[in-house]
């Protein structure tokens, strides 16, 4: 009888150490166990993570035909956007963050439809976010935490990773989510118990994408490239592709298991099993790679767009004044944002396959701004192109912005006549008029420069003045505001903005006693009646 109890122990000891043990760290809300989440991988919609897909491919299954770029809306956000992209749930909202720590989740026609707010505190900065099958939206900020929130807003729970974190999360098949923490690399389920976690030399900053095998690749600081076996974060290899906090980049893997990053100074192509397949000297390049229908690699560099073949060869190049990941639609069009140098940019640029530029569109917020930079586009279930900016302004302000393309040229840029000096309490006529070349019908938008506008006013033929009027109450002092203007057709095709500037001088106080002075040495005759009469 003594036996049993013993073969009992050994039993347990041999299976307690050959079954994987599951660390655990912080999380607050989690209710759900790891029976039921094992098998909730990434959601099926138009964009739901960075870069697209798990192989950070940045290409679209939808887009929409047309030449011409035009803003279909635009919605101010809680604050200015520098870490967070757009993704897409299959419902169509768009969710973003904000560096204040909020995630904004927006409805297909520009309303708010909540706001999740994780701290008040300035730079605690969100990442961009990654959508699971049940609609679990997972997001980091950078103050090192690390949020699953539910589709209505509510949070979900929360785990504290290692110090700060700028990656996004990515979502594995079987629904494991890899995440990093300073120089910490983390598989965590989908409860927020972690798999395993994996230290690096430095922090990691770029965002791991996974193979058609599971096997996850990240780059980090210490000039490396790491590949790891997803089921317990075995080191497969590593290969060094830069020196030391060189490597923001995040990689990206085309249909032939070929991983392409980039570098401080090359552009590498690297095979599966760690070897070099091909590296290029392009002095910097600093963006995340996307990868076309036909296998073309494109990555920004040094303000260019270039396009390679998968065998290495540069197809074209563009001087686009680019660092961010860009998009590409069905129709093989690709997205990019740039216009500026040195890391700034204010445009949405759409580019043929072949490296034409085919149509500009400058984005703006509500008030004129010294700089402003554009974050990676994302492609809607209708071709609606979505980005977030941030502009600067003395304080700085962040927008999401909904891009559509038109067949139809665009009108001409307004030409506005109207006073160049007002006065304040006074109402003053403005008028517009535009070409268009197709003879459609034009609407116009006059922006007064003092928060206020006109909203679109009646569709007139083409050439037609149409009148405007405003009134400037609240001028103290000398000021010049800065009428805007634009046009748009019947079928929402706009066009670029016009400036008009106008000043509004401090009207000038009466000094009533000086009045009568004067008055009365011109009028010496109603002095005397005054007198009179008092």
């Amino acid at each position: 009888m003594r036996k049993i109890p013993c073969l009992v122990i050994i039993l347990l000891f041999f299976l307690s150490s050959i079954l994987p043990v599951v660390n655990s760290i912080y999380v607050e809300k989690s209710t759900d166990t790891l029976e039921n989440v094992l098998d909730n991988g990434l959601m099926d919609s138009a964009w739901p993570m960075f870069g697209h897909d798990i192989y950070h491919t940045g290409r679209s299954p939808y887009g929409a035909n047309g030449y011409y770029l035009y803003e279909k809306w635009r919605i101010k956000l809680a604050d200015f956007i520098y870490l967070s992209s757009p993704v897409i749930d299959n419902n169509g909202t768009i969710y973003i963050g904000t560096d204040d720590g909020t995630l904004h989740a927006i409805n297909p026609d520009g309303t708010e439809k909540w706001r999740f707010i994780t701290t008040q505190n300035y730079e605690s900065g969100m990442t961009t976010p990654s959508i699971d099958k049940d609609g679990t939206i997972y997001v980091t900020t950078r103050q090192g935490y690390f949020f699953a929130i539910n589709p209505n807003g509510t949070e979900k729970w929360r785990v504290k990773l290692k110090w700060f974190s700028i990656s996004s999360p990515t979502i594995a098949n079987d629904g494991t989510i890899f995440i990093s923490g300073d120089n910490k690399f983390y598989a965590i389920y989908p409860n927020g118990t972690i798999k395993w976690d994996f230290s690096t030399e430095e922090s990691i900053k770029a965002t791991s994408a996974i193979d058609k095998e599971g096997n996850v690749y990240v780059s980090s600081h210490d000039g490396y490239l790491y590949s790891f076996y997803p089921n317990n974060g075995t080191l497969r290899w590593k290969i060094r592709i830069g020196g030391h906090i060189q490597c923001y980049s995040s990689p990206a893997i085309d249909d032939n298991e070929i991983i392409y990053i980039g570098s401080v100074g090359y552009f590498y192509a690297i095979y599966s099993n760690g070897t070099i397949k091909w590296k290029l000297h392009v002095g910097g390049a600093y963006g995340d790679p996307s990868i076309g229908f036909d296998g073309t690699i494109y990555v920004s560099s040094e303000d260019f767009l270039r396009a390679f073949s998968p065998e290495g060869v540069e197809k074209w190049s563009l001087m686009l004044g680019t660092n961010v990941k860009p998009a590409i639609a069905n129709n093989s069009m690709i997205y990019v944002v740039g216009g500026k140098t040195q890391g700034w940019s204010d445009k949405t640029i759409m580019i043929s396959p072949i490296g034409e530029e085919i149509s500009c569109l400058t984005l703006e917020g509500d008030k004129p701004y010294d700089t402003s930079s554009l974050g990676d586009p994302a492609i809607g279930a209708d071709g609606t192109i979505y980005i977030g900016s941030w502009f600067e302004c003395g304080e700085s302000d962040g927008y999401l912005h909904a891009i559509n393309t038109t067949f139809y040229h665009r009108p001409s840029i307004p030409i506005v006549t109207g006073p160049d000096e007002c006065s304040k309490r006074v109402e003053y006529n403005f008028s517009a008029r535009c070409f268009h070349v197709d003879g459609y019908n034009v609407s116009f938008f006059f922006d007064w420069g003092d928060g206020s506008n006109s909203g679109w006013t009646n569709f007139v033929p083409p050439g037609v003045s149409i009148n405007a009027s405003h009134t400037w109450k609240t001028v103290s002092d000398y000021k010049i505001f800065n009428i805007k203007v634009k046009a748009k057709d019947v079928y929402g095709a706009e066009s670029d903005w016009t400036t008009f500037k106008v000043t509004v001088p401090k009207t000038k106080a009466i000094n009533i006693n000086l009045f009568l002075q004067r008055f009365f040495q011109r009028f010496p005759f109603f002095e005397k009646i005054l007198n009179q009469i008092i």
